[in-house]
Protein backbone atom coordinates (compact mmCIF):
# COMPACT_ATOMS: atom_id res chain seq x y z
CA UNK A 1 0.00 0.00 0.00
CA UNK A 2 1.40 3.44 -0.90
CA UNK A 3 2.21 5.95 1.83
CA UNK A 4 -0.46 8.28 0.41
CA UNK A 5 -3.15 5.61 0.58
CA UNK A 6 -1.98 4.54 4.01
CA UNK A 7 -2.20 8.10 5.32
CA UNK A 8 -5.61 8.62 3.78
CA UNK A 9 -6.98 5.36 5.10
CA UNK A 10 -5.65 5.92 8.60
CA UNK A 11 -6.82 9.51 8.74
CA UNK A 12 -10.30 8.43 7.72
CA UNK A 13 -10.31 5.57 10.20
CA UNK A 14 -9.04 7.75 13.01
CA UNK A 15 -11.71 10.35 12.42
CA UNK A 16 -14.51 7.81 12.07
CA UNK A 17 -13.60 5.75 15.10
CA UNK A 18 -11.73 8.10 17.43
CA UNK A 19 -14.52 9.24 19.73
CA UNK A 20 -16.73 6.15 19.54
CA UNK A 21 -14.05 3.49 19.80
CA UNK A 22 -10.85 4.66 21.45
CA UNK A 23 -12.38 7.15 23.86
CA UNK A 24 -14.84 4.52 25.06
CA UNK A 25 -12.02 2.05 25.62
CA UNK A 26 -9.95 4.68 27.40
CA UNK A 27 -12.80 5.69 29.68
CA UNK A 28 -13.63 2.07 30.47
CA UNK A 29 -10.04 1.24 31.35
CA UNK A 30 -9.22 4.35 33.34
CA UNK A 31 -12.48 5.29 35.04
CA UNK A 32 -14.22 2.04 35.97
CA UNK A 33 -12.97 1.51 39.50
CA UNK A 34 -15.11 -1.58 39.98
CA UNK A 35 -13.87 -3.30 36.83
CA UNK A 36 -11.50 -6.23 36.69
CA UNK A 37 -9.25 -4.07 34.48
CA UNK A 38 -7.80 -2.67 37.71
CA UNK A 39 -5.83 -5.89 37.91
CA UNK A 40 -4.47 -5.46 34.39
CA UNK A 41 -1.55 -3.28 33.25
CA UNK A 42 -2.78 0.23 32.49
CA UNK A 43 -3.13 0.86 28.77
CA UNK A 44 -1.92 4.09 27.27
CA UNK A 45 -3.59 6.03 24.47
CA UNK A 46 -0.93 4.70 22.09
CA UNK A 47 -1.62 1.10 23.20
CA UNK A 48 -5.30 1.55 22.39
CA UNK A 49 -4.60 3.06 18.97
CA UNK A 50 -2.15 0.29 18.14
CA UNK A 51 -4.67 -2.36 19.22
CA UNK A 52 -7.11 -1.02 16.63
CA UNK A 53 -4.74 -0.33 13.74
CA UNK A 54 -1.92 -2.81 14.35
CA UNK A 55 1.09 -2.71 12.02
CA UNK A 56 -0.47 0.05 9.94
CA UNK A 57 -0.17 2.39 12.95
CA UNK A 58 3.51 1.52 13.50
CA UNK A 59 4.33 2.17 9.85
CA UNK A 60 2.51 5.50 9.64
CA UNK A 61 4.60 8.63 10.14
CA UNK A 62 1.60 10.55 11.53
CA UNK A 63 2.04 13.55 9.26
CA UNK A 64 -0.99 15.78 8.82
CA UNK A 65 -3.26 13.74 11.04
CA UNK A 66 -6.77 15.08 11.35
CA UNK A 67 -8.66 15.71 14.58
CA UNK A 68 -12.40 16.19 14.57
CA UNK A 69 -12.53 16.75 18.32
CA UNK A 70 -14.53 19.71 19.56
CA UNK A 71 -11.47 21.15 21.32
CA UNK A 72 -9.57 21.33 18.02
CA UNK A 73 -12.33 22.99 16.02
CA UNK A 74 -11.24 26.08 14.13
CA UNK A 75 -14.79 27.39 14.00
CA UNK A 76 -15.31 29.94 16.78
CA UNK A 77 -19.11 29.86 16.32
CA UNK A 78 -19.57 33.41 17.63
CA UNK A 79 -23.07 33.97 18.99
CA UNK A 80 -25.01 37.24 18.81
CA UNK A 81 -26.69 37.90 22.15
CA UNK A 82 -29.74 40.12 22.55
CA UNK A 83 -31.56 39.46 25.78
CA UNK A 84 -33.34 41.22 28.60
CA UNK A 85 -34.28 38.14 30.63
CA UNK A 86 -31.87 38.79 33.46
CA UNK A 87 -34.06 39.47 36.47
CA UNK A 88 -33.42 42.33 38.86
CA UNK A 89 -29.98 43.48 39.99
CA UNK A 90 -30.95 45.69 42.91
CA UNK A 91 -28.92 43.65 45.38
CA UNK A 92 -26.41 40.85 45.28
CA UNK A 93 -27.82 37.68 46.80
CA UNK A 94 -25.09 35.10 47.21
CA UNK A 95 -26.05 31.45 46.68
CA UNK A 96 -22.72 30.26 48.05
CA UNK A 97 -20.40 30.69 51.03
CA UNK A 98 -16.79 31.72 50.54
CA UNK A 99 -14.72 28.80 49.28
CA UNK A 100 -11.73 30.44 50.99
CA UNK A 101 -13.15 31.10 54.49
CA UNK A 102 -16.16 28.71 54.25
CA UNK A 103 -18.33 31.45 55.82
CA UNK A 104 -21.31 33.42 54.37
CA UNK A 105 -20.53 36.62 52.54
CA UNK A 106 -21.42 40.05 53.88
CA UNK A 107 -23.71 41.30 51.13
CA UNK A 108 -22.89 44.90 52.07
CA UNK A 109 -19.19 44.34 51.40
CA UNK A 110 -17.99 46.86 48.79
CA UNK A 111 -15.59 44.23 47.42
CA UNK A 112 -18.31 41.64 46.82
CA UNK A 113 -18.98 40.55 43.24
CA UNK A 114 -21.12 37.93 41.57
CA UNK A 115 -20.83 36.20 38.19
CA UNK A 116 -24.16 35.10 36.75
CA UNK A 117 -24.51 32.33 34.20
CA UNK A 118 -27.45 31.25 32.09
CA UNK A 119 -29.70 28.38 33.07
CA UNK A 120 -31.13 25.91 30.56
CA UNK A 121 -33.75 28.48 29.54
CA UNK A 122 -31.12 31.13 28.79
CA UNK A 123 -31.99 33.20 31.86
CA UNK A 124 -29.19 34.66 33.96
CA UNK A 125 -30.45 33.23 37.20
CA UNK A 126 -27.63 31.21 38.72
CA UNK A 127 -24.50 32.83 40.04
CA UNK A 128 -21.39 32.52 42.17
CA UNK A 129 -20.11 35.11 44.65
CA UNK A 130 -16.55 36.07 45.55
CA UNK A 131 -14.70 39.16 46.72
CA UNK A 132 -12.13 41.04 44.74
CA UNK A 133 -9.64 40.44 47.54
CA UNK A 134 -10.17 36.68 47.25
CA UNK A 135 -9.37 36.89 43.54
CA UNK A 136 -6.29 39.00 44.28
CA UNK A 137 -4.95 36.50 46.80
CA UNK A 138 -5.81 33.62 44.46
CA UNK A 139 -3.78 35.17 41.66
CA UNK A 140 -1.02 36.38 43.97
CA UNK A 141 -0.33 32.78 45.02
CA UNK A 142 1.17 32.18 41.57
CA UNK A 143 4.04 34.66 41.97
CA UNK A 144 7.50 33.06 41.53
CA UNK A 145 6.10 29.68 40.46
CA UNK A 146 4.69 28.23 37.26
CA UNK A 147 1.14 29.62 37.52
CA UNK A 148 -1.69 27.22 38.18
CA UNK A 149 -4.41 29.87 37.93
CA UNK A 150 -3.17 31.75 34.86
CA UNK A 151 -3.13 29.43 31.88
CA UNK A 152 -3.52 29.44 28.13
CA UNK A 153 -5.57 28.02 25.31
CA UNK A 154 -3.40 25.31 23.73
CA UNK A 155 -2.64 24.37 20.15
CA UNK A 156 -3.64 20.97 18.84
CA UNK A 157 -0.96 18.36 19.70
CA UNK A 158 1.71 17.82 17.06
CA UNK A 159 1.82 14.07 17.62
CA UNK A 160 -1.14 11.76 17.01
CA UNK A 161 -0.47 9.75 20.18
CA UNK A 162 -1.02 12.94 22.19
CA UNK A 163 -4.47 13.63 20.78
CA UNK A 164 -6.11 13.00 24.17
CA UNK A 165 -3.37 13.97 26.62
CA UNK A 166 -2.35 17.11 24.68
CA UNK A 167 1.31 16.74 25.61
CA UNK A 168 2.81 17.90 22.31
CA UNK A 169 0.52 20.94 22.15
CA UNK A 170 1.77 24.41 23.06
CA UNK A 171 0.51 27.32 25.14
CA UNK A 172 -0.48 30.35 23.06
CA UNK A 173 -0.87 34.07 23.76
CA UNK A 174 -4.58 33.54 24.47
CA UNK A 175 -4.24 33.70 28.26
CA UNK A 176 -7.05 32.74 30.62
CA UNK A 177 -7.55 32.95 34.38
CA UNK A 178 -9.01 30.20 36.53
CA UNK A 179 -11.18 31.83 39.19
CA UNK A 180 -11.63 30.34 42.70
CA UNK A 181 -14.87 28.64 41.59
CA UNK A 182 -12.86 26.93 38.78
CA UNK A 183 -14.47 28.99 35.99
CA UNK A 184 -12.05 29.95 33.20
CA UNK A 185 -12.34 33.54 31.97
CA UNK A 186 -10.20 35.51 29.56
CA UNK A 187 -7.36 37.57 30.97
CA UNK A 188 -9.26 40.71 29.98
CA UNK A 189 -12.31 39.54 31.95
CA UNK A 190 -10.17 39.05 35.07
CA UNK A 191 -8.89 42.57 34.53
CA UNK A 192 -12.50 43.81 34.54
CA UNK A 193 -13.26 42.07 37.83
CA UNK A 194 -10.32 43.66 39.61
CA UNK A 195 -10.35 47.14 38.09
CA UNK A 196 -13.98 47.94 37.35
CA UNK A 197 -16.49 49.26 39.88
CA UNK A 198 -19.20 47.00 38.46
CA UNK A 199 -20.21 44.27 40.93
CA UNK A 200 -22.50 42.04 38.87
CA UNK A 201 -21.08 40.29 35.82
CA UNK A 202 -22.76 38.14 33.19
CA UNK A 203 -20.69 35.25 31.82
CA UNK A 204 -21.15 33.95 28.29
CA UNK A 205 -19.07 31.15 26.77
CA UNK A 206 -16.79 31.85 23.84
CA UNK A 207 -16.54 29.54 20.82
CA UNK A 208 -20.27 28.85 20.81
CA UNK A 209 -19.94 27.00 24.10
CA UNK A 210 -17.39 24.53 22.76
CA UNK A 211 -14.59 23.33 25.02
CA UNK A 212 -11.01 24.37 24.39
CA UNK A 213 -7.71 22.79 25.33
CA UNK A 214 -6.28 24.60 28.38
CA UNK A 215 -2.77 24.19 29.77
CA UNK A 216 0.09 25.72 31.71
CA UNK A 217 2.12 28.57 30.25
CA UNK A 218 5.32 26.50 30.18
CA UNK A 219 3.72 23.85 27.93
CA UNK A 220 4.93 21.27 30.45
CA UNK A 221 3.35 17.82 30.39
CA UNK A 222 3.37 16.80 34.05
CA UNK A 223 1.31 14.72 36.45
CA UNK A 224 -1.53 16.71 38.00
CA UNK A 225 -1.05 19.60 35.56
CA UNK A 226 -3.23 21.00 32.82
CA UNK A 227 -1.44 20.46 29.51
CA UNK A 228 -4.09 20.68 26.84
CA UNK A 229 -5.74 17.34 27.56
CA UNK A 230 -9.24 16.30 26.58
CA UNK A 231 -12.04 17.07 27.45
CA UNK A 232 -10.84 20.65 27.89
CA UNK A 233 -12.83 23.50 29.44
CA UNK A 234 -15.32 26.17 28.47
CA UNK A 235 -13.85 29.69 28.38
CA UNK A 236 -16.11 32.54 29.45
CA UNK A 237 -16.14 36.24 28.72
CA UNK A 238 -17.71 38.68 31.20
CA UNK A 239 -20.16 41.46 30.33
CA UNK A 240 -22.07 44.16 32.17
CA UNK A 241 -25.87 44.22 32.20
CA UNK A 242 -25.86 47.18 29.78
CA UNK A 243 -23.68 45.27 27.31
CA UNK A 244 -25.98 42.24 27.42
CA UNK A 245 -29.07 44.40 26.86
CA UNK A 246 -27.41 46.28 24.01
CA UNK A 247 -26.53 43.03 22.25
CA UNK A 248 -23.14 41.93 20.96
CA UNK A 249 -21.24 39.13 19.30
CA UNK A 250 -19.64 36.86 21.88
CA UNK A 251 -16.21 36.56 20.31
CA UNK A 252 -12.57 37.13 21.13
CA UNK A 253 -11.12 40.62 20.82
CA UNK A 254 -7.74 42.16 21.61
CA UNK A 255 -9.16 43.29 24.98
CA UNK A 256 -9.52 39.67 26.05
CA UNK A 257 -5.81 38.95 26.04
CA UNK A 258 -4.07 42.31 26.47
CA UNK A 259 -0.26 42.61 26.43
CA UNK A 260 -0.29 42.63 22.61
CA UNK A 261 -0.48 38.82 22.58
CA UNK A 262 -3.54 38.63 20.33
CA UNK A 263 -1.46 37.77 17.29
CA UNK A 264 -2.50 37.55 13.64
CA UNK A 265 -2.41 33.77 14.02
CA UNK A 266 -4.35 33.25 17.25
CA UNK A 267 -2.70 29.86 17.76
CA UNK A 268 0.89 31.12 17.66
CA UNK A 269 2.79 29.27 20.42
CA UNK A 270 3.78 31.46 23.34
CA UNK A 271 7.42 30.34 23.05
CA UNK A 272 7.46 31.77 19.51
CA UNK A 273 5.87 35.05 20.64
CA UNK A 274 8.54 35.41 23.34
CA UNK A 275 11.35 34.33 20.99
CA UNK A 276 12.19 31.23 23.01
CA UNK A 277 11.94 28.54 20.36
CA UNK A 278 15.19 28.94 18.42
CA UNK A 279 16.05 25.52 16.99
CA UNK A 280 19.51 26.75 16.01
CA UNK A 281 20.43 27.78 19.54
CA UNK A 282 18.55 25.28 21.67
CA UNK A 283 20.98 25.13 24.60
CA UNK A 284 21.02 28.89 25.15
CA UNK A 285 17.27 29.15 24.74
CA UNK A 286 16.72 26.29 27.16
CA UNK A 287 18.86 27.98 29.80
CA UNK A 288 16.98 31.26 29.46
CA UNK A 289 13.44 29.91 29.09
CA UNK A 290 12.66 29.37 32.77
CA UNK A 291 13.91 32.81 33.75
CA UNK A 292 12.07 34.59 30.96
CA UNK A 293 8.83 32.72 31.64
CA UNK A 294 8.99 33.50 35.35
CA UNK A 295 9.51 37.20 34.72
CA UNK A 296 6.77 37.14 32.12
CA UNK A 297 4.21 35.44 34.36
CA UNK A 298 5.16 37.57 37.37
CA UNK A 299 4.64 40.64 35.19
CA UNK A 300 1.14 39.48 34.23
CA UNK A 301 0.25 38.87 37.89
CA UNK A 302 1.64 42.19 39.10
CA UNK A 303 -0.24 44.01 36.35
CA UNK A 304 -3.50 42.39 37.48
CA UNK A 305 -2.75 43.26 41.12
CA UNK A 306 -1.69 46.84 40.47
Amino acid sequence: MSNLNLNNNLNNNLNNNLNNNLNNNLNNNLNNNNDSSLNQPEQTWEDLVRAVYGDAYDNWDGSDYISNLEEDSEDDNADYIKSDIMGQDKNIKCPNDSIITLTPYDEDDDELCIIKIQNSDGIFQNGHCFTKNEVREWIKSDIDILPTNIMSIFTKPKKKENLLNGCSGKATGRLVVRLPDQMYVTLGSAEKILHNKNKIWYALPLFGGQNRRIGNLGSICGVGMNHGQIPGFKVFKLFTRAEIQKGMFVKETSDDYLLSLFMMDHMTPLVDILGLDDANNIETVGALRDTVFQRFTNGIIKNLLR
